[in-house]
């Protein structure tokens, strides 16, 4: 009831008082005038306590809670002595902020009203606390005083009630047990309303889920469709942005989920096999593009000793990241650097990330509180450079679920730097032998790197990434004429590729690998025998084009099996998407809506395969699928076809639920070509 006139206020208060008249209990009475005075202010909680002048003690309604007001300091003891009221925004800077005394209603409180109220003889009646917290944008204004000023009449007015309802009261033995029965059953009806609700929020969150993955199914699809197409290199890159975007934009979904979970303490660590390399090679290439806007310099060592593989949580390392390069693109001003570090440790068998920037720092005393959730360093943070204030905490979270800790060093003006350490315990979770890059294989290679000024820095992280790969055979050339002969790849700067003789390099077919450092320069010619890469250094894709290693996207597309298959699925973008793939495998595709089309489908044709959703509209995946069971158990049916569950939940209670329905494999949304011939072909 914010910006309410005295008149509104005064309305208000004598709408409540008939209803404060029916109250018979002090502590049922004490909590709707808190609830009153709450809302006459801009307050988000308010507290009453009752003074009592003989024992110079404030007790609330909470039983047994006492403040001493003879002893010590704080806000509320400053009014009480004062009988004055008092107005802090930002609490936690104000000297008198005790938070044994100040903050008993365990908030995380932002700003504080604390008001007296005085009885015609100016004698201290009681102390209303009122109080915002974190997260709210708003803080208490003097109008907050004005009103809280004509809540003290109506206070004063109910309070000669307060020793008729505090009397004592005797009770026999049968009227405390119906008492305690009717409790008793009060707190079960509690309960399972409260679980209900729970239900509902889970399934509420699920569906907003699925209804979210469904187009975003279509999106990153197609997308990966066009990616099959001949393309130059650079829009191959274009593509893997809008593809990397569309996945980022998938786990944001899950995250909002993840952050739910995390109020209840229920996030845990998830073991997948995983390549640790790729999945930081997408991460930099998604936010390359948002860093080039700023012309933001981006400097990445991905070390190449890592393990090929790794057995660890893979989504919240991507996610822990993503908001931590996130954070610094937001934080760090134009012509500005982020330098993103993952280093492996072969002693301790661990991995060092690191996310270091320029941007404008974070002092000292705000260095605990950005963790807090809704939280950043003031509201001029939230105003200049937007943001809701969850990405650390919820990656302060993710990395406690590892078994680490998230770290910050970081002083004001002169940048952050976040980091983290991921150990693995055994061999299972990292194998040091098996690596990702084939090092002899690498020093067949002769390289020649052409120094260019303005890129020193990048061809010397280059030359750090050729030490650590154990690669011995490339040497530095200030000139292009002093390159020596028999050299299989020249690495270069766009400024300094027109010094090339390209006639002589297409004649002797040596590779040139050109680094740009804005994703829109184009060279001045085109040669067949340059590749144009886009800073920051990738190694992997220098590696493969070094060694003219390259994935096929249309491997699969290569072979093409004839199959009758079935798409069952009540939206027609994410069907198209899933007949297009099949069909570029070799696939008739058969289509139906919803669960009765999916029985008709098995009834009439004889399947080689059916892919069927499950949540749709008439009739569910699992209704169909247990129909066709009963249908194909009858003495001459056909046999069921292999059937894939299509899942835009993917929760594992939905999952073990399709199971249970009869779903022996489930494909979940958004999936890959390379997802849906893994069931096309493998089977």
């Amino acid at each position: 009831m914010k910006f309410l006139t005295q008149e509104d206020i005064k309305t208000f208060l004598e709408s409540k008082m008939d209803a404060l008249k029916k109250i018979e209990e002090q502590e049922e009475l004490l909590k709707e005038l808190e609830y009153i005075a709450a809302n006459v202010s801009s307050a988000t909680d308010a507290k009453i306590w009752l003074y009592d002048s003989k024992t110079q003690q404030l007790t609330s309604r909470v039983p047994n809670e006492r403040i001493d007001t003879t002893m010590g300091q704080s806000i509320i003891l400053e009014v009480v002595k004062l009988k004055l009221p008092l107005l802090i925004n930002r609490i936690s800077d104000h000297k008198l902020y005790v938070q044994a005394i100040d903050n008993t209603l365990q908030k995380s409180i932002k700003d504080i009203l604390v008001y007296p109220i005085l009885d015609t003889s100016d004698e201290l009646v009681a102390v209303i606390q009122a109080i915002i917290t974190e997260g709210n944008f708003y803080q208490f204004i003097k109008d907050d005083l004005e009103n809280l000023r004509g809540f003290t009449d109506f206070f004063l007015n109910t309070h000669s009630r307060f020793k008729h309802l505090s009397s004592d009261k005797n009770f026999s033995q049968v009227d405390i047990e119906k008492i305690v029965s009717l409790r008793l059953s009060e707190i079960s009806q509690s309960k399972k309303r409260l679980e209900e609700q729970i239900a509902q929020k889970d399934q509420y969150f699920a569906e907003i889920v699925h209804e979210l993955r469904t187009p975003l199914n279509a999106i990153l699809g197609f997308t990966e469709l066009i990616q099959t197409d001949n393309m130059e290199s650079e829009k191959i890159d274009y593509i893997n942005s809008i593809l990397s975007s569309g996945n980022s934009m998938l786990e944001l979904i899950n995250d909002i989920l993840d952050n739910a979970k995390a109020q209840s303490g229920a996030i845990v660590a998830e073991r997948e096999v995983f390549s640790l390399i790729d999945e930081l090679e997408s991460l930099v290439l998604l936010f390359a593009s948002r860093m080039d806007k700023k012309n933001i310099c981006f400097n990445t060592y991905i070390d190449p000793q890592l393990p090929k593989l790794i057995k660890s949580d893979k989504k919240k390392i991507k996610q822990i990241l993503s908001n931590l390069v996130g954070n610094s693109i937001k934080f760090t001003p134009h012509s500005g650097a982020i330098n993103l570090d993952v280093v492996y440790n072969e002693n301790a068998h661990s991995i060092d990330f690191s996310v270091k920037d320029t941007g404008i720092g974070i002092a000292k005393e705000k260095q605990e509180a950005i963790f807090e959730a809704f939280t950043q360093e003031d509201h001029t943070t939230a105003e200049e450079f937007g943001g809701t204030g969850l990405g650390l905490n919820i990656s302060k979270q993710f990395t406690a679920a590892l078994g680490t800790q998230l770290c910050l060093e970081s002083q004001k003006g002169e940048g952050a730097r976040f980091y983290f350490n991921l150990t693995c315990q055994s061999k299972d979770e990292i194998d040091p032998h098996l690596k990702a890059y084939d090092f002899e294989k690498l020093n067949t290679q002769k390289v020649a790197l052409l120094f260019s000024p303005n890129y020193a820095q990048a061809l010397g992280l280059l030359e750090q990434y050729f030490k650590r790969a154990n690669f011995t055979n490339f040497q530095r050339y200030d000139t292009y004429h002093d390159i020596s002969k028999n050299i299989d790849c020249i690495i270069c700067s766009i400024d300094n590729v027109n010094s090339l003789n390209i006639i002589e390099i297409e004649l002797n077919k040596v590779k040139v690998v050109v680094y740009r450092k804005e994703m829109l320069r184009e060279l001045d010619f085109k040669s067949d025998a340059i590749t144009l890469f886009t800073l920051p250094i990738r190694f992997k894709k220098l590696y493969a084009t070094l060694l003219d290693i390259g994935d096929n996207p249309n491997a699969h597309y290569a072979q093409k099996v004839e199959k009758l298959v079935a798409i069952v699925d009540d939206n027609a973008i994410s069907a198209k998407y899933l007949k297009v793939v099949l069909e570029k495998y070799g696939a008739k595709v058969l289509l139906g809506r919803d669960g009765s089309d999916a029985i008709e489908l098995y009834k009439n044709y004889n399947l080689d395969m059916m892919f069927l959703d499950e949540y749709m509209q008439h009739m569910n995946g699992s209704e169909a699928l247990m129909e066709m069971h009963k249908l194909s158990l009858h003495e001459g049916a056909k046999a069921l076809p292999q059937i894939i569950g299509i899942s835009g939940m993917s929760t594992p209670d939905e999952l073990h639920k399709m199971r249970t329905s009869g779903f022996g494999e489930i494909m979940g949304k958004p999936f890959s070509p390379d997802t849906i011939a893994k069931f096309y072909f493998e089977k």
